[in-house]
């Protein structure tokens, strides 16, 4: 369940439209929302999560993602990051923050999501990605 708080739309209609023709014409660009939780949300036109705010901490969290839709990267407001790489020497996730980075390989992350219920992660050890995990 979700609530709708506020839609951004293109407002560049011509000015002989209607009042009618121009709401038609409008196209939805991006859409804020807040969860049941109080978590709040962006998704853009393809229905991803672009950024993403828990309520119970300040940090917001930007999203990426590859052509064919998958997560490619996340971004954290206090300077983390999350970067999926795979190439011939390696396979899984590179996390960074201020003072450190590691790898997670694909077999202990197979998997980064995000919804309307916040970040998900698949895999035998999705703690080592240090990931604010949603409900």
């Amino acid at each position: 369940m979700y609530m709708r708080a506020l839609e951004k739309q293109d407002n560049s209609p011509a000015s002989t439209c209607s009042r009618r023709q121009r709401m038609s014409q409008r196209s939805l660009k991006e859409l804020a929302l807040v969860n049941s939780s109080g978590d709040s949300y962006k998704q853009n036109k393809l229905g991803q999560v672009t950024d993403y705010a828990y309520k119970q901490n300040a940090k917001t969290y930007t999203f990426e993602y590859t052509d064919s839709g998958t997560l490619q990267s996340i971004a954290s407001s206090d300077g983390w990051t999350w970067t999926r790489v795979s190439d011939a020497r390696f396979d899984g996730w590179v996390v960074r923050n201020y003072f450190d980075s590691w790898t997670v390989s694909s077999s202990d992350c197979h998997a980064v999501m995000v919804g309307y219920e916040g970040i998900q992660a698949e895999g035998k050890d999705t703690s080592q990605m240090v990931l604010p995990l949603g409900s």
